[in-house]
């Protein structure tokens, strides 16, 4: 089962600001202490914690270069 992509609204020099799926809370929230992170396989993700809850949001990027 897959979740909704998460969107990567921008980054600026000192933070990235993506949004990703709470599965506690169960909405799309703004991923808080945002990191872009590269699994063992080589596709990069973003890492993070909901503002919220404080649970933990990892989500998967596209491997693709635009």
């Amino acid at each position: 089962m897959f979740w909704p992509a998460t969107k990567i609204c921008g980054q600026t020099k000192e933070k990235l600001v993506a949004e990703g799926y709470c599965v506690k809370c169960k909405a799309k929230k703004e991923i808080a202490n945002a990191q872009e992170v590269t699994m063992k396989n080589g596709r990069p993700a973003i890492q993070g914690v909901c503002p919220d809850c404080g649970t933990k949001i990892f989500s998967i990027q596209s491997s693709k270069k635009s």
